[in-house]
């Protein structure tokens, strides 16, 4: 009996096929072949094929269970859609590794996290969207984005920038953002927070380094002082297939 090596996940897909592709051809109409092809692989996937594999070119699958192009590319097609693949530059399309780490949303949803050795960018900016719902008595706020990993982007009030000028200039913070505002007298004592996930936009894309299918994870949080006025609010982005979010509580 033939056997397979894994140590080489596409010729034990070639051998699947060539198994199989008789009976697809038999048992299919050309509407169905996609359908076929892609159950196959996906059942492949996780036995001969692990994260990091590469797949066989459309024209090498299209050959191997008998079948036009059409049909190979479409079925790759929708397992990327499923976020089972993701297609590489000159690698073709590749098993994906799906991964998702914790990460605690009670504390993001306060502290700002470590900011050393990241990227960090700010400017001024007319806040819109949920940013501007959310913070209605400030036409100009300072927005500090922290590029490690995830992207957080800190939209702070006049109020705290003048409390705290460190705030508004593109260096790392020594301390988190809501200890130096509690010292300079503007303690955060409520928090409302917002999730949502959704397609990444191009520059999301970029930033996180995603494909299109990959959900972003939008985490989004309101702090306020005693008064219940504004002092930031904190959009925290998350590549989907590497966090998920965690939050802590009492039954």
């Amino acid at each position: 009996m033939a056997r397979t090596d894994a140590r080489n996940p596409a010729a034990a897909i070639a051998l699947n096929a060539r198994r199989w592709g008789e009976d697809l051809v038999a048992n299919a109409g050309r509407g169905d072949m996609a359908k076929r092809i892609a159950a196959d692989l996906r059942q492949r996937i996780g036995r001969e094929l692990r994260p990091g594999d590469q797949l066989p070119s459309e024209e090498a699958i299209a050959e191997q269970y008998g079948v036009s192009r059409t049909p190979a590319r479409t079925a790759l097609l929708a397992l990327k859609t499923e976020g089972l693949l993701e297609a590489r530059p000159q690698a073709g399309y590749v098993v994906r590794l799906w991964d998702p780490q914790p990460i605690n949303a009670t504390l993001t949803a306060i502290g700002g996290g470590r900011e050393f050795g990241a990227a960090v960018s700010v400017s001024t900016v007319v806040p819109s969207g949920r940013v501007a719902q959310l913070m209605p008595e400030d036409d100009d706020v300072v927005c500090r984005r922290v590029v490690a990993g995830a992207v957080t982007s800190s939209y702070y009030s006049g109020r705290a920038v003048s409390a705290v000028p460190e705030l508004g200039r593109a260096a790392p913070l020594e301390e988190d953002d809501v200890v130096l505002l509690g010292r300079a007298g503007l303690a955060v004592v409520r928090s409302r927070v917002q999730v949502r996930a959704y397609p990444p936009t191009p520059e999301q894309q970029e930033l996180l380094g995603v494909s299109p299918e990959t959900p972003v994870l939008e985490h989004v949080a309101a702090l306020r002082d005693r008064e219940g006025h504004p002092v930031l609010v904190r959009v925290w982005l998350l590549a989907g297939d590497r966090n998920f979010l965690e939050w802590e509580g009492t039954a």
